[in-house]
């Protein structure tokens, strides 16, 4: 799809710099998705370590594309103060394990040590669990990229009073005193040296700055020098949660052994992966690649979900999501956005569209899982918080 073609599906912006990194994003996205979903496919089909061990590399790589292109959208946010904040009471050491278990391939395959001190309990608070994941990534992003191979990354979780405190430290290069007090500033990264960053916008720590900020905290950097690792500690204001607040971040939910979804998606090569991928963990996968197609799939195939494109040749995904829920014997039918478009607008459409969640691609395995899984009857189903 060509950038002048979607400026004129989405007309009307009066920041044409911003529609322009989101559509830049999305072409960015688009190819991210089949590439991640062929090389679990592939993982899942083979035994082979060797081969593993390649399809490790694809996958970090993957991830680190897709982290770029999300520091390139938030980037323009925050100086926009565009970013804002979905809260709700969650587990802060489930958060933390979370961005561990994402980071440990890449630390093992630096040879790097980890140590992780996070707390035995549960800490509640209330804030917006996307954002304040995107604060740990960032920060172990950043210790991993400087203690550079061999090296140690730690992550501290605690309470101290009526705060929370992340710390977060690395053994690596380390910063210059001179650098401290610029080091949360955009394009940051030149000041840690050419020779770490040249794959790097520079812009993850000033993004990580506004976020902790945007929850009421404060974040701060040391360091002893060159050579002398560094050391990042936010600090988060907490309070006590209501007695009705969840544990878990997510609802009490019904799974099913096998599921039936529908995938649309006007991409060929991205629907036959995902639906590859989907059918080797036992679900019964159809593929529509236009949006009569899927309305007349809905019918024929009867799915229990459906993980349906924006932009698709005939008519939007949300004109589809639409006219599904105006179907009369679909009200319980769960319609998931899988798509690059992953602005506050689109995801306002998504919502007001009728979808059930909206789900940014390139999308990980377990995330999509939990976006297939039915809520027990009764429940209201969610929109995924924007990235």
């Amino acid at each position: 799809m060509s950038a002048d073609k979607s400026l004129q599906r989405l007309p009307g912006s009066e920041d044409p710099t911003a529609e322009f990194l989101s559509l830049l994003a999305h072409e960015l996205r688009n190819p991210l998705a089949p590439i991640g979903h062929a090389a679990n496919v592939l993982r899942m089909l083979s035994g082979d370590e060797r081969q593993g061990k390649w399809l490790d590399v694809i996958d970090r790589h993957v991830a680190h594309l897709a982290r770029l292109v999300e520091e390139l959208v938030d980037g323009a946010r925050v100086q926009r103060q565009q970013v804002t904040l979905r809260k709700q009471w969650v587990d802060i050491a489930e958060i933390g394990r979370e961005a561990l278990e994402a980071f440990q391939p890449r630390i093992d395959a630096l040879r790097q040590h980890l140590v992780a001190q996070l707390p035995a309990g549960s800490i509640r608070m209330e804030c917006d669990p996307v954002r304040l994941r995107q604060v740990m990534d960032n920060l172990l992003d950043n210790a991993v990229t400087h203690a550079l191979e061999g090296g140690t990354v730690e992550l501290t979780i605690d309470r101290q009073g009526d705060a929370l405190m992340i710390r977060v430290r690395d053994n690596g290069v380390g910063i210059a005193p001179e650098a401290i007090a610029h080091i949360f500033n955009v394009f940051s990264a030149a000041t840690f040296g050419a020779e770490t960053h040249a794959n790097r916008l520079g812009v993850g720590l000033a993004i990580t700055r506004s976020l902790v900020e945007l929850h009421g905290g404060t974040i701060t950097a040391a360091s002893q020098g060159i050579g002398r690792g560094s050391t990042f500690l936010v600090r988060l204001p907490t309070s006590t949660p209501p007695p009705e607040a969840l544990v878990s971040r997510f609802p009490s939910m019904h799974k099913t052994a096998s599921t039936r979804i529908l995938i649309v998606d006007d991409n060929a090569d991205a629907a036959e992966a995902l639906c590859t991928l989907l059918s080797l963990e036992g679900h019964v996968v159809k593929q529509a690649h236009t949006a009569n197609d899927a309305l007349y799939a809905v019918t024929a195939f009867d799915p229990a979900v459906v993980l349906l494109d924006i932009d698709l040749p005939d008519l939007s995904g949300y004109e589809v999501a639409r006219r599904l829920r105006a179907r009369v014997g679909h009200e319980r039918l769960r319609i998931v956005a899988l798509t690059a478009f992953g602005s506050a607008r689109a995801r306002a459409r998504g919502q007001s569209a009728g979808f059930d969640e909206y789900l940014v691609k390139p999308v990980a395995l377990d995330v999509l899982e939990r976006a297939l899984v039915l809520p027990e009857k009764g429940l209201e189903p969610g929109n995924s918080p924007e990235r």
